[in-house]
């Protein structure tokens, strides 16, 4: 799967723990390497069915290129594979008691890929960076909690009373080795937002010095010199064509002295453009057939796999992810501003029957706003009246009948407008209308905009004045606000269904401000089952990712909820002997 392009609903695909580094050098943790088991060689090659990778944090686009970025750059945090945050750039924080401040001290004898030192003042500049306009990144969004962030981005480039957040709201001390952010309001998904590409540090002199005007841009550079360039994490870019990324160790970063260093010596990434020539599945056939040590992947990643041939296979591999797939019913335009219709649409649904129609079973069929994988997934939740995900066809007629009699001049139109957000969506199209004429008694003529011609970024204002749409959201930080809060409160501008439950509001916007997760995760529960007895929205699917791993990859090398593998199962994996 692909992480969305920008912030659209409509355009998509706190835990210290230092401890933790202590447990992989201190004791024999199941998954290290013990030097007879290793391979002498220590290349990895991988396989991405992408079209192509952009490996600049302020351009994140893909799961691929935030894959590379991951390995290329630091942030001041990461997030481990269950979703909790660790120090990584940072060894602690301080947050004030009115939560709108935040220092990190940052970790000693940092070093860019070409040994120039990192100092707090390049973690500042790098952030301001994705903020600038003049910048145009589509992922400035994710630095709003900051300060006049959200303000700075939507200035015109070089026209505006903000010409910087540092200094503003983003206060770096390079003596003190420490770097302070004060954010807008209060919020306790701050921390998980950080492990995102937008707050990794690049290095400044290797941005500044090429762009636009000399038709060359920096991620061009970055192979440049014995050990590349520009790039702060554990690897450097050694190479780099249209199709394939090679990566090696980057030998001034920190976790060398701090007992992190990766066994791969060496990443070699190819790409794939599954979406012009069926590349993937080619090249997914060569894998299952080839059985042989020398075939020339050990990871293969692709969109769609041929379940059936492959489920029972050991180098299989399947990890729920963190996107989602809900039907939109817009509360402002009729049926759908009475309850009765909206649960009458949801429960008319059987999302089971779907997902093997669509999916040949592939996908999770759910009732769920915060997917599996999140810290605050609800195992408990239940579906409109206590509905079972295939839905309740008998108490969707009840509600409709209900509906028709509080609204007796109510007539269904010729057609409704459907806005869909990928390819696959269409094939819902046709069962949706099967399901609502089975159950409802009418039918509903539903036609397919996908193709139509939107500006960007005007999808979501397109559709407040359309019934239906089909919605994907993908997760840009692993907290439950990214799936609650920033969809759903009332005057969210990502609340494209026009959605309103007050009294979810008061506990979304509560748990929003409070720092301690376990304290935030039973008002967002609560605040979830609200929204799902009031029709917020009508889920349909959380996506399946799916990948193939060669036995002899070792370690904790495990996908995580995001569709990437974490950082620590890159310190953690190695190539066994074979």
């Amino acid at each position: 799967m692909s992480l969305r392009a920008s912030r659209s609903r409509l355009a998509r695909l706190a835990l210290l723990l230092g401890a933790l580094a202590l447990l992989l050098t201190g004791c024999d943790l199941p998954w290290q390497a013990k030097q007879s088991d290793k391979a002498k060689d220590q290349t990895l090659k991988m396989v991405w069915s992408w079209a192509a990778i952009y490996p600049d944090p302020a351009q994140a686009y893909g799961n691929a290129t935030i894959q590379a970025i991951n390995l290329l750059f630091d942030g001041l945090v990461t997030v481990d594979r269950n979703g909790r945050i660790e120090p990584w750039g940072a060894t602690s924080w301080a947050i004030s008691p009115d939560g709108l401040t935040y220092t990190f001290q940052l970790r000693p004898h940092q070093r860019f890929s070409d040994g120039t030192p990192i100092k707090p003042s390049d973690y500042a500049w790098s952030m301001d960076r994705v903020a600038n306009p003049c910048t145009q990144s589509v992922v400035a969004y994710e630095l709003a909690a900051i300060k006049n962030a959200a303000a700075f981005s939507a200035q015109t480039c070089e026209q505006g009373p903000i010409t910087t957040l540092v200094g503003n709201s983003i206060f770096p001390n390079d003596g003190a080795n420490t770097l302070t952010i004060q954010l807008a309001h209060p919020a306790g998904y701050f921390l998980a937002m950080l492990t995102t590409p937008p707050f990794f540090v690049v290095e400044r002199s290797v941005v500044s010095i090429t762009g636009p005007a000399s038709n060359s841009y920096w991620t061009d550079h970055m192979s440049d010199g014995k050990t590349g360039q520009g790039g702060s994490g554990m690897y450097y870019v050694a190479a780099w064509t249209r199709s394939t990324l090679t990566l090696k160790q980057n030998p001034y970063w920190w976790g060398r002295q701090a007992g992190k260093a990766p066994h791969f010596t060496e990443i070699v990434i190819s790409i794939q453009d599954a979406h012009t020539d069926g590349a993937s599945a080619a090249v997914f056939d060569q894998f299952i057939s080839d059985s042989s040590t020398a075939f020339s992947s050990d990871v293969t990643f692709l969109p769609d796999m041929p379940l059936s041939v492959v489920q029972q296979q050991s180098y299989y591999h399947e990890q729920p992810t963190l996107i989602m797939m809900d039907l939109l019913l817009n509360w402002k335009i009729a049926p759908f501003d009475d309850l009765n219709a909206r649960k009458a649409f949801c429960l008319a649904i059987d999302r089971d029957q779907l997902n093997e129609q669509v999916f040949q079973g592939g996908n999770m069929p759910t009732w769920h706003l915060v997917p599996q994988g999140m810290p605050s997934y609800n195992a408990h939740l239940r579906g409109p009246d206590n509905a079972p995900i295939e839905g309740n066809a008998t108490l969707a007629r009840s509600y409709w009948q209900q509906y028709l009699t509080r609204h007796p001049s109510w007539q269904p139109p010729d057609m409704w407008t459907l806005f869909l957000v990928a390819p696959i969506a269409k094939r819902v199209i046709p069962l949706l209308q099967t399901a609502w004429t089975a159950v409802l008694g009418f039918h509903i003529k539903l036609v397919d905009l996908s193709g139509i011609s939107i500006p960007a970024g005007a999808a979501d204002e397109w559709f407040k004045f359309r019934p239906l749409a089909i919605s994907q959201w993908s997760v840009d930080y692993v907290d439950p606000e990214d799936f609650l809060s920033l969809l759903y409160l009332s005057n969210s501008e990502y609340n494209t269904q026009n959605a309103s439950v007050p009294a979810a509001d008061a506990l979304m916007r509560q748990a929003d401000a409070l720092p301690d997760l376990s304290q935030r995760i039973p008002l967002y529960q609560q605040a979830e089952q609200m929204l799902i007895d009031n029709v917020a929205v009508c889920p349909l699917f959380q996506y399946v990712n799916r990948y193939a791993l060669r036995s002899w990859v070792k370690g904790d090398f495990v996908e995580d909820a995001r569709g990437l593998f974490p950082n620590d199962a890159w310190i953690t994996g190695y190539i066994a002997k074979h």
